[in-house]
């Protein structure tokens, strides 16, 4: 019997060592679906209220950044209409609880306004990142699926977060407290 115990001993401890790795591939068609599901987004203020729709979601911005690029449409003191471009990148984060990835630090890279006078457009992109940032703060880009067995392991050993090869890349893994919690528990 203590052979048995040293061996599942062993055992465990080259699992902690090892720590089992797996890689979960969400490919753009997959987030940009997400993406539209969620869109038409829409914010406002007594100023100005601004439409985002027909997202198209990149993946090929580098750095692990993910873009979106957006029509947008403005309505500024009711009655002054214009419509656009936007493209918005950032990175995303995992929220444990939500089981969601959202946009972190998003920035509106470009804005496009037509008939919009030039000394105009800083403060309509300064009200366009603001809007952008409490939107895509709210709402997730990619909601993981509970019904999904890969995607349900994500939820409880997601290690990090990738943009490779017009990818999402979640990377899974026994992180070392994890690997600690098993080898004590079977002590």
């Amino acid at each position: 019997m203590r052979k048995y115990l040293t061996g599942l001993t062993l055992l465990l401890i080259s699992v902690k060592a090892l720590a089992f790795s797996y890689t979960l591939e969400i490919p753009q068609a997959q987030l940009q679906t997400k993406v539209d599901e969620m869109m038409p987004l829409e914010r406002g203020n007594f100023l100005v209220t601004l439409t985002l729709s027909r997202p198209i979601v990149d993946l090929s911005a580098g750095d692990d950044l993910i873009a979106i690029d957006c029509q947008i449409d403005a309505l500024a003191l009711g009655s002054l209409t214009g419509t656009g471009t936007t493209r918005i990148i950032g990175n995303l984060t995992y929220d444990p609880e939500s089981a969601a990835f959202f946009f972190k630090n998003p920035k509106v890279e470009k804005l496009t306004i037509k008939n919009l006078p030039d000394a105009y457009l800083p403060d309509v992109k300064d009200i366009t990142q603001m809007a952008v940032a409490n939107i895509l703060a709210t709402y997730p880009v990619y909601k993981l699926d509970e019904t999904k067995q890969d995607e349900k392991l994500a939820m409880s050993f997601l290690q990090s977060v990738q943009v490779k090869n017009k990818k999402l890349i979640v990377t899974l893994g026994l992180n070392n407290k994890a690997a600690d919690k098993i080898v004590s528990s079977n002590n």
